[in-house]
């Protein structure tokens, strides 16, 4: 079966936190792995010390949410290990837990085939069940 997908949301994704949040957050990370005193001023997010060397910062837009009174940011990222011509992970054998279980429900991204994958329906012009 073809369990890979075409990385759509590798490709451009949004994450609550911009570039510098994310280097403190895998700072602190660090010196607690280390039993330093933690800063709990400073968030640790799930998996960032493997995330965050994966991230490259596209900017920033601002967005209106039907759940929200106000526009708010959003910082927009791209990994670093994908690669956008053959739209494959070069690190997927190692890739991070947060990437093995993305999407958790249904993904957002029009072009995701990763549901197609995992049920062995054509991706890429292959058909389940052959090497890609």
């Amino acid at each position: 079966m073809i369990d890979r997908c075409t990385g759509a949301c590798c490709q451009r994704f949004t994450l609550p936190f911009g570039p510098s949040e994310a280097w403190a957050s895998f700072r602190e990370l660090q010196r607690r792995n280390r039993g330093e005193k933690p800063d709990l001023s400073i968030r640790c997010y799930t998996d960032i010390d493997k995330v965050a060397p994966m991230l490259v910062y596209l900017g920033t837009f601002m967005a209106d949410a039907d759940w929200t009174p106000r526009p708010k940011l959003h910082h927009h990222f791209t990994c670093r290990y994908f690669d956008r011509q053959n739209k494959v992970c070069t690190v997927y054998e190692r890739r991070p837990q947060v990437c093995r279980t993305h999407p958790t429900q249904q993904c957002l991204y029009k072009d995701c085939t990763w549901k197609a994958a995992r049920e062995g329906r054509v991706v890429n012009g292959e058909e389940a069940g052959e090497t890609p």
